[in-house]
């Protein structure tokens, strides 16, 4: 698989926003945490604030070029196109307590462990977009 983050992705951040989530929804079937979903409304937050306002035209704007950092989750959005530029990791399942899984996915006793982790500037596609602004 190839995610954007994933519970063993490593690292002492990563491990504790982990774990908080995993206190605050510690039923088996809420296990699938997505990082992209507080990952955008943290930084739609962030906008909001730079732009000091609600006003999607303004919001756009102060998306571009906008950083965020959690702590292990560097990421930014690209200003000519608005995409979101963050680490990938490519990833396969294993059994908990081999190769480096330690959490497993929604009580199965198996999690992904990171084959391959490529750093947010890693992860730039070319750009040909010509977007027409407000």
């Amino acid at each position: 698989a190839v995610a954007d983050w994933h519970p063993n992705a490593g690292g002492a951040a990563s491990d504790a926003w982990y774990e908080a989530f995993r206190a605050r929804f510690p039923a088996a079937q809420d296990d699938y945490p997505v990082l992209r979903m507080p990952l955008m409304i943290e930084t739609l937050a962030a906008a909001m604030n730079r732009a000091k306002s609600a006003d999607p035209t303004a919001v756009a704007r102060a998306l571009e070029g906008i950083r965020f950092d959690n702590g292990f989750h560097p990421s930014w959005m690209r200003a000519d196109d608005h995409q979101l530029i963050q680490p990938l990791y490519v990833m396969e399942m294993d059994k908990v307590g081999t190769r480096g899984v330690r959490f497993d996915n929604e009580g199965s006793g198996f999690g992904f462990r990171t084959v391959l982790a490529l750093p947010a500037e890693r992860t730039v596609p070319p750009s040909v977009c010509r977007m027409k602004r407000p």
